[in-house]
């Protein structure tokens, strides 16, 4: 049977409502109720902030006010905010983001409500920041040091701080740039098991391990990161390659790690030549007969100019024939696989790429490499001074260093700077890293770290290292193993476009296995006693507090607690860990207390949202 609404109504849900008429005073005429009391002034004004000062490169944190006595009605101040900045009158707020430099002035703000009025100063200053600004970012603090080596060197300790404040920024871009990243033998033999024979014939584990040991042990980590993010740009699997051809990449490696901060023309002709490369896409099948268009696309697409960016399909197949000539043999002797130039398989056909003619290319390789190449590197949009090439490279870099759609005029400034300098990096690298927009709130938003930036950040943070490959003696499957199941495995990425960016890191498993990661180098106690590797040094004195400690350590690994989030950590320091919760002083004399209590605390630290960013 269907009901209608009346049917359907609850009467008990008038109660409330009857209940409320019912306390309603009566209307009618006469007598009047007492007069309402008499507003009282405000009495006091205070600003969370008296004395800010503000960037212009973003929203500002909104200062509120705080008053005693009776509620304002409304605000007023004198004289007017700088452009950008706004004053809330019913509430007093002040917000926005200024976009005028503005030296440091007073501003009255007023109060008021019918009762009387109150002022307060605030004393405000605009600093001039431009996010497309490569001009360098004046009166660097302690902060942008320790924001600058976050984001650039996998962590760092206390002794790349101090390289730095004792010899400037400046300096330190000078010498760090220059080096060349070489670990030396050493990387060789622990790659290898300690035989260097055997890296005739490495095992792909063998190759990661090397790359790890790299980023793990070099005095220069900022031209590992460098070359890690090349090795994201330039990808290149050992996947496809084969027992006899792994030996290969070891020259890759050398070839992006010793180029990281080098010359855009050498690396655009070493890449196109390397035999992994070759392997990779395809190159060394690309004969006279049957040009293979996989490298010339991913050359023009990926590499060098970007996607969609001054080359058409006809430039690709133009590459693909100009790029043939190359091919895979074995050589007996050796038990290996090799890649010569075949002239025969070369296209020497008549070809028009990006604009200009080769006519029956039968120079040898080196040549014909360097014209593909520097045809690339001068093509330009029509009546533009930048070529699409310089955009392109500059772009790379300030995705991953600066923030991830960088402004054109920004692109532009150091695209012609790339070029004015005949395709140096350094140059542009040292200008990016000390510019505006590198130290602007925008560019201080933050990437997401990959696996390795977050892992192999921890061991340079803390210096607590496991074995890289799988080893037996300390029960674990090894470094190198855990970042290959988190997808993050040097030396393999997944697909042509390099790993995935951002909050895709963030998944889920993601986190598990990142926990599981550094949990992997908290216990392995065994392994770091027997090769000497004491935690002692990271307490900030021999006598530090809890409450010490835990502010030594968040400040390390860049991390701003909450006062919520601080006496948390320092309860955990001053608790027995002995599967009980009764309160047991931290003493930081105490083995147990450090083995335990300050190894659980880099566990919980190194876990911190604000740690899982650079």
């Amino acid at each position: 049977m269907r009901m209608d609404r009346t049917d359907r109504i609850n009467p008990l849900l008038y109660l409330p409502l009857l209940f409320a008429l019912a306390a309603l005073p009566a209307c009618g005429g006469g007598g009047g109720g007492e007069p309402p009391p008499a507003p009282e002034p405000p009495l006091s004004l205070s600003y969370d902030d008296g004395n800010p000062v503000y960037r212009t490169d973003g929203s500002i944190t909104p200062n509120n006010p705080t008053t005693t006595g009776g509620t304002p009605d409304v605000y007023e101040i004198q004289p007017a905010l700088p452009t950008g900045l706004t004053i809330d009158p019913g509430t007093g707020v002040i917000y926005g983001a200024p976009t005028t430099q503005t030296p440091l002035a007073s501003y009255t703000v007023t109060a008021s409500n019918v009762a009387g009025s109150v002022d307060a100063q605030v004393n405000i200053e605009i600093q001039w920041v431009d996010f497309k600004s490569i001009a360098p970012q004046q009166g660097l603090t302690d902060a942008d040091i320790r924001y600058f080596l976050e984001r650039t060197h996998f962590g760092f300790d206390q002794t790349a701080y101090d390289a730095i404040n004792g010899s400037a920024l400046d300096t330190y871009l000078d010498t760090t740039l220059a080096a060349i990243n070489d670990t030396g033998t050493a990387a060789l033999e622990t790659a290898a098991d300690g035989n260097v024979d055997d890296l005739a014939f490495p095992e792909e584990s063998e190759l990661a391990q090397w790359w790890l040991y790299c980023v793990q042990e070099s005095p220069n980590p900022l031209q590992e990161h460098l070359a890690l993010h090349w090795h994201d740009h330039f990808a290149c699997s050992t996947d496809v390659l084969r027992d006899q051809s792994h030996y290969w990449y070891f020259q890759h490696m050398d070839l992006i790690r010793h180029n990281a901060a080098g010359n855009v023309r050498t690396i655009a002709i070493d890449v196109s030549r390397d035999w992994s490369m070759l392997e990779y896409l395809d190159g060394r099948d690309s004969t006279k007969s049957s040009p293979n268009e996989n490298y010339g696309r991913e050359y023009l697409e990926l590499f060098f100019l970007g996607v969609n960016n001054g080359y058409d399909q006809a430039d690709i197949v133009a590459a693909a024939a100009l790029f043939s000539g190359y091919r895979r043999t074995f050589n007996q002797a050796l038990g290996q696989d090799q890649i010569i130039w075949v002239p025969g398989q070369h296209n020497d056909d008549d070809w028009t790429f990006l604009g200009v003619d080769f006519t029956g290319v039968t120079n040898p390789p080196a040549d014909i490499y360097e014209q593909i190449v520097d045809v690339t590197l001068a093509h330009k949009p029509q009546g533009d001074t930048i070529g699409y090439c310089s955009r392109w490279i500059v772009r790379s870099l300030l995705r991953r260093y600066c923030y991830e759609n960088p402004a054109q005029e920004l692109v532009d400034q150091l695209a012609e700077m790339l070029e004015a300098n005949n395709w140096e990096l350094t140059p542009v690298i040292k200008t990016m890293l000390l510019s505006e927009a590198f130290y602007s709130n925008l560019s201080r938003q933050g990437f997401s770290k990959t696996p390795v930036e977050h892992v192999m950040g921890f061991v340079r943070l803390t210096g607590l290292e496991m074995p890289l490959e799988r080893n037996n003696t300390y029960g674990t499957a090894g470094l190198d193993t855990l970042l290959r199941d988190m997808g993050n495995r040097v030396s393999q990425p997944p697909v042509v476009d390099g790993w995935p960016e951002g909050e895709s890191w963030y998944s889920a498993q993601g986190m598990v296995d990142r926990a599981n990661a550094i949990n992997e180098l908290i216990n392995q106690r065994d392994y770091q006693t027997d090769n000497g590797i004491d935690i002692t040094g990271l307490l900030p004195s021999p006598t530090a507090t809890a409450q010490e400690v835990v502010t030594a350590i968040a400040e390390r690994f860049q991390v701003q607690l909450t006062p919520e989030e601080n006496t948390t950590l320092v309860d955990f320091l001053n608790t027995s860990d002995s599967g009980s919760t009764t309160e047991e002083p931290w003493d930081a004399t105490n083995p147990t207390h450090i083995d335990s209590r300050l190894r659980g605390l880099l566990y919980i630290i190194a876990q911190h949202p604000q740690h899982l960013l650079r």
